[in-house]
């Protein structure tokens, strides 16, 4: 029996994250990483100007820059009519640039600094909890091992293992699904930066630069369009971004060796944080990718989780619960406002769903709820 303070399940940013200011604080913890057996797709997120702000406050600025793929500048975006718009980063402040992240690099050289708090599995038995103590049974390469905390942390993504567990609802926002691969790199005269967001009739999608070579394209769309049948197969990508201005020519010729599929909407359990437990990253609120939340999301909770468990801070699982709830109701009042303002296509499905849903928008209104992960 292994005996901690605090049991993080996950080692995706956000556990890894609380698991580097834990460590700066010496309290005891343990992160459970499942052994991967399938390679994830990069997909070069970016972290916008904003985030290094909070970067800063946490001392990890340097950190990420030297781990990430490069700076970045600003973004294109045709959304709402067919004009080219551009967002420069030069004209926010304090900082004037984001950070195009590899994820799986962060992850990688975020597990070499808490090394001696890692525990890998292959499978996840039974998690125990009451309100005195948490207790995990896993086994790896065979071997069962048995971990009690006083604290157990949901840091699973859309997974939401533990929450699962403790049968928590959640709270669907709207049915967002994603379809990615990774294409040669091209440039368009008319781009300065290397990422373009673009709508179109049965969705949106979005193009960014991987590295010198590859770009990675994803396509967003709901399953009543039908749509997502079609877009596990490339070959009718080009019919189905035909009448986009920009997207269609970062198309290529021949396929890509995959398609990766999967859900991409928002979604929130109804409670964040409860006796001995607490949800960070994707598994306390999960973002459509339009709001672009992700990363910095995952390191905004790491940061606040810690806070809960530093016995010198007043900050309580209550005011973590209250503060992510006030954090969903902006960032869901954005998203709407972002999808109201493309109104060229009033009549299809897609945009005809997310406009009666929103129309007026109410961030308190959920699509359904569901107790399994979402």
């Amino acid at each position: 029996m292994i005996k901690t303070d605090v049991i993080i399940i996950g080692s995706g940013i956000s556990g890894l994250t609380l698991s580097l200011l834990l460590q700066r604080k010496q309290i005891p913890h343990i992160v459970l990483d499942r052994v991967q057996k399938q390679k994830v797709m990069a997909l070069g997120e970016t972290l916008p100007p904003s985030a290094m702000a909070l970067l800063e406050e946490l001392e990890l600025l340097s950190f990420f820059q030297e781990n990430a793929l490069r700076k970045t500048y600003g973004y294109h975006s045709v959304w709402g009519s067919k004009t080219l718009q551009t967002t420069n980063f030069f004209t926010s402040n304090p900082f004037k640039y984001g950070l195009k992240i590899d994820k799986q690099g962060i992850q990688t050289a975020l597990k070499e600094k808490v090394a001696s708090h890692i525990l890998p599995f292959d499978q996840l038995d039974t998690i125990n909890h009451t309100t005195s103590k948490v207790t995990v049974t896993l086994s790896h390469k065979k071997k069962k091992q048995h971990i009690e905390g006083n604290y157990i942390v949901d840091a699973t993504g859309r997974n939401r293992i533990v929450l699962n567990v403790l049968q928590i609802p959640i709270n669907l926002y709207d049915e967002l699904l994603a379809f990615s691969c990774h294409l040669p790199k091209k440039k368009h005269k008319h781009m300065i930066h290397e990422v373009l967001t673009e709508s179109f009739a049965g969705g949106w999608g979005i193009v960014s630069g991987l590295n010198k070579e590859t770009q990675v394209m994803t396509l967003y769309t709901t399953k009543n369009t039908g749509l997502h049948s079609q877009l596990t197969n490339y070959s009718h990508w080009k019919t189905i971004l035909a009448d986009t201005k920009y997207l269609r020519k970062y198309l290529a010729k021949e396929a890509p060796s995959s398609i990766h599929g999967g859900k991409a909407n928002s979604s929130a359990p109804q409670q964040m944080a409860g006796e001995n437990w607490i949800a960070i990253g994707d598994a306390a609120m999960a973002f459509d990718p339009l709001s672009s939340h992700g990363i910095t999301n995952a390191i905004y909770t790491a940061h606040r989780a810690s806070e809960v468990f530093t016995k010198t801070s007043s900050y309580t699982l209550k005011n973590y619960h209250q503060d992510m709830q006030a954090i969903l109701t902006t960032s869901l009042e954005t998203k709407n406002t972002l999808y109201l303002r493309e109104q060229r296509w009033p009549e299809e499905v897609f945009w005809e769903t997310y406009h009666s849903f929103l129309s007026p928008p109410s961030v308190s209104r959920s699509l359904h709820t569901a107790t399994s992960s979402s």
